[in-house]
């Protein structure tokens, strides 16, 4: 029976302050920062409203424990010190279960939201050269996405081909492009790029693009439900590139094209790829372009999807298929499955075949991003 080591395809850490030193000096005031108003932390991204740092509610023993480390000041779960430091982030790992990690770094969810593609450019930048210094020595048990903005296409490929050049094997663009689709010709050259340096795009939930999220200069904490509602509906942001890209011709047009969509879980990802099929054939007298395959036969060839606690989605491998599904920790997010992986595994895997579960849970990770197998 073939076994892969257990492979997170979705992990996090956040990157020092200091780093925007490294910023164009024009830059460095734009610069993502936190600021403190009523005696509350707020982070501050331009193109976005200011996000609370601090959890509204009190902490269990067992967020804590999951979240900090002793002596840690309490902030929010990114600040784990397990994020830049190797020592520290390789006993983690151990300690989950974990023999190697997909990287997404917080300047992905920083850069995509400015207008400006000279800024969002020079952020990816310091994001790449920095995280390329810290985790280049490791690739046998790290893999940092690359910040690709795409706001600009001759930026998108000259930091795409950059980075690809430098090792990364993974490339973040924004999960959404509000003022230009993906389904845009203008997206051309870029795809055919990627298509060349054969490096996977990661598509992770809340990166979006300029203008999908109006900024704000008022200092507040969101509505009733409105956390809730926010992670709920954005995780099913994932549908809609995942629909262009297929429905466009894409896919079709860049065989060589490989993309992930990052933790949105995969119980939705059956309902989409059965109702593409359907759509297809019910009103193919509306549908351009004309495709050679069925819709959902594109993902299976050339996407990818990754969760890290959905029993539902796991349920549905005979319309999604295996080879599309990556297992991930997110460490060290409130919302993933650190330090419990282990447990988590072996619940939500109980009743898939052992062939199965270790490609999901490390063997496809292990093929997409080029990571030793056993």
């Amino acid at each position: 029976m073939p076994q892969f080591n257990v492979i997170s395809a979705d992990s996090h850490l956040n990157e020092p302050q200091e780093i925007y030193d490294r910023l164009p000096a024009e830059y460095r005031a734009r610069a993502p920062r936190l600021e403190v108003t009523d005696g509350k932390t707020f982070i501050i991204v331009e193109g976005q409203p200011p996000r609370p740092m601090e959890a509204p509610n009190p902490l269990t023993e067992d967020d804590m424990s999951r979240y900090w480390r002793d002596g840690e000041e309490v902030g929010r779960v990114f600040h784990r010190a397990g994020g830049t430091d190797i020592p520290l982030r390789l006993a983690d790992q151990e300690l989950d279960g974990v023999s190697a990690e997909v990287i997404y770094p917080h300047g992905t969810f920083n850069t995509f939201s400015s207008r400006d593609p000279g800024f969002q450019l020079a952020l990816a930048r310091v994001y790449n050269d920095y995280y390329n210094e810290v985790f280049g020595a490791y690739p046998d048990r790290f893999a940092v996405s690359a910040i690709v903005p795409t706001l600009d296409i001759d930026n998108a490929i000259s930091e795409a081909t950059r980075a690809a050049n430098m090792g990364f094997r993974s490339l973040s663009i924004p999960i959404s492009m509000p003022m230009q689709p993906y389904n845009d010709p203008f997206y051309d050259p870029f795809w055919a790029a990627i298509e060349e340096v054969s490096v996977p795009l990661a598509l992770h939930i809340f990166t979006d693009g300029p203008g999908e999220k109006e900024p704000s200069k008022t200092l507040k904490r969101a509505g009733p439900g409105e956390d809730l509602a926010f992670e709920v509906v954005d995780m099913a942001a994932a549908m809609k590139p995942l629909c262009l890209l297929v429905a466009s011709g894409i896919l079709e047009r860049h065989p060589g094209l490989r993309f992930v969509l990052v933790e949105c879980g995969i119980g939705w990802l059956a309902w989409v790829l059965q109702t593409l099929d359907e759509i297809y054939q019910k009103r193919h007298m509306w549908i351009e372009p004309k495709l050679e395959m069925k819709p959902s036969d594109y993902f299976r060839r050339q996407g990818g999807a990754t969760f890290g606690d959905d029993p539902v989605g796991l349920n549905n491998r005979d319309v999604t298929g295996v080879d599309c599904l990556m297992w991930g920790n997110d460490y060290p997010h409130d919302e993933g499955t650190f330090p419990n992986s282990r447990e988590v595994i072996e619940r939500t895997f109980k009743d898939i075949p052992e062939d199965e579960k270790w490609k999901i849970v490390g063997g496809n990770a292990a093929r997409v991003y080029r990571f030793p197998t056993n």
